[in-house]
C-alpha cells in the first residue's frame, strides 16, 4: 500500500461508517460483539495479515493534497455524526455502535501512519 491509497483506504473506511459506502451483508463471527470488541479494542493486529474488504479500497488516489484535504473533511464530518438511528454496518464486524467504530477508526489510523512512519 502506498501513501496515497493509504489515505484514500481511510477516507473510504470513514465514508463506510457514515453509511455512504454500502455494506454488503457478510456472516461472520466477527459479528459477536464480545470477539468484535476483542479484536477492535484489546487484541494487537497482526502486521500485513489483515486483507481490507473491497469497499474499504473504493476511492482512486488522486492529487496528495486533495486527498488529505478530504481526509480531514470526513474526519471532521465523522467525529460530528450524529445518526438519528444506528451507525452503518461493518464488513466484518456488521452492526456497530458510535463507540466501536470510534474505537476501530483510531486504532486503523494508527495502524496505517505508524505504518508510513507518521
Amino acid at each position: 500500500m502506498t501513501a496515497s491509497r493509504m489515505v484514500c483506504h481511510l477516507g473510504d473506511q470513514l465514508r463506510l461508517a457514515l453509511g455512504e459506502i454500502e455494506v454488503p451483508a457478510t456472516r461472520s463471527p466477527l459479528r459477536f460483539t464480545p470477539i468484535k470488541q476483542l479484536l477492535i479494542y484489546f487484541l494487537p493486529w497482526p502486521k500485513g495479515k489483515i486483507k481490507a474488504p473491497p469497499v474499504a479500497l473504493t476511492t482512486d488516489p488522486g492529487p496528495w493534497e486533495k486527498d488529505v484535504a478530504t481526509l480531514r473533511a470526513l474526519l471532521e464530518r465523522f467525529a460530528g455524526f450524529e445518526p438519528a438511528g444506528s451507525w452503518a454496518p461493518h464488513p466484518f464486524f456488521g452492526t456497530m455502535s458510535r463507540g466501536l467504530w470510534a474505537g476501530l477508526t483510531r486504532r486503523h489510523f494508527d495502524y496505517h501512519l505508524r505504518q508510513f512512519g507518521v
